[in-house]
């Protein structure tokens, strides 16, 4: 099953879903962001985010990240984020959040 606005495509697999982010995920984009975040931690299972087509991230997108990080924790499931290019994984350095919402190899990598 795929779901999502055309920025944020999600697809449910076996025991995890894989949700990819594309083009600019700002506060404009967030409420449709909050809601697919929403209904990924009530699947119950691991998520992983891949940023191979995203362009930029804004702080109300971190935000939710982090919100939907803490939430699947509280389940023991995780959040993994992959494929993040490097102005982005900057900017989320910049902001001291690498180690929260990278995932351990891109959070190394800058």
């Amino acid at each position: 099953m795929e779901q999502g606005s055309p920025a944020l495509q999600w697809s449910e697999h076996a025991d995890t879903v894989l949700l990819e982010l594309q083009g600019t995920i700002d506060v404009f984009v967030a409420a449709d962001l909050y809601a697919t975040a929403k209904q990924l931690v009530a699947l119950g299972k691991d998520v992983t985010i891949s940023c191979t087509r995203t362009e930029g991230l804004d702080a109300s997108a971190v935000q939710i990240l982090l919100v939907l990080q803490t939430e699947l924790h509280i389940q023991g499931k995780r959040l993994t984020v992959t494929d993040v290019p490097p102005p982005i994984k900057k900017w989320i350095a910049h902001g001291g959040l690498a180690n929260m919402v990278l995932s351990e190899g891109e959070a190394g990598a800058s």
